[in-house]
């Protein structure tokens, strides 16, 4: 007990106050599990890590300023209290005011991998010639299909119903469309017309593979401008690594052919 207490008192002097309220524990735990030295050592900082890196998120989610009645889990921007899409338009002037960049859509891109390749193209797709380029990387672009076998993963408290995936048109298929009439419609009443191309990458070992091919497909049936490309990789961070360098590269290149 007593060396229990010196402890406590060496890490709070050290500001590892995590350490120090949880002592007891870590040591009963070492007691029972008998780890060695390095795993020990494991097991104490990463008790101070892990706390740590909890209270930042916290802190982030208040400076954030959140409505109180939601957090990230469940955001919904249909709520009243909530951000709606007319704002979120105007996310982008905004970060055009505060910060030194282009204001030429010719000059923006959106990306995203997994669900975030369906959120970059869901922007897109809603917003004709805001984007240069978006890219989805291993897209889960087949969002009913997603929904229908979510492995896992609860998709109501982000898309509601299956009903209110339909209805609101959350489904990137239901927007095709209504994205190439309008497309259409503003490249013949502007030479200038900045028009959206879409990027699929994924590689060739992913499960969900087919949902960027047969996404692809539906975008050049319906006369948009798509590419697609398959490469060896899986549905994880080392494949999406080579798809970010890919892209600055991409857009390196685009820029260096505009000059």
């Amino acid at each position: 007990m007593i060396q229990s207490e010196k402890l406590k008192e060496h890490a709070k002097r050290l500001r590892l106050y995590n350490i120090a309220n949880r002592m007891d524990s870590i040591l009963h735990h070492a007691q029972e599990e008998k780890p060695t030295y390095p795993e020990f050592l494991s097991l104490v900082l990463g008790t101070e890590v892990e706390m740590k890196e909890r209270k930042d998120y916290e802190r982030r989610l208040v400076a954030a300023r959140l409505p109180r009645k939601h957090d990230l889990d469940e955001y919904d921007y249909n709520f009243y209290e909530g951000i709606d899409r007319r704002q979120m338009k105007e996310l982008i002037t905004q970060c055009e005011q505060w910060f030194n960049i282009s204001r030429d859509p010719k000059d923006r891109y959106i990306a995203g991998m997994s669900m975030g390749g369906y959120g970059a193209f869901y922007a897109a797709l809603n917003n004709p010639s805001m984007y240069n380029t978006a890219f989805s990387y291993s897209g889960l672009l087949n969002i009913l299909e997603r929904y229908d076998n979510p492995q896992g993963i609860d998709m109501f408290p982000v898309f509601g119903s299956r009903d209110d995936l339909i209805n609101n048109k959350l489904d990137l298929y239901s927007l095709i469309d209504a994205y190439a009439k309008e497309n259409e419609k503003l490249k013949a009443s502007d030479t200038q017309y900045n028009d959206t191309k879409f990027v699929m990458t994924c590689g060739l070992q992913d499960p969900r593979i087919h949902m960027s091919c047969e996404f692809n497909n539906a975008l050049s049936a319906a006369g948009i401008n798509t590419s697609y490309y398959e490469t060896d990789g899986g549905h994880n961070w080392e494949y999406w690594d080579r798809c970010i360098k890919n892209t600055i590269d991409y857009i390196f290149n685009a820029k260096g052919a505009a000059r």
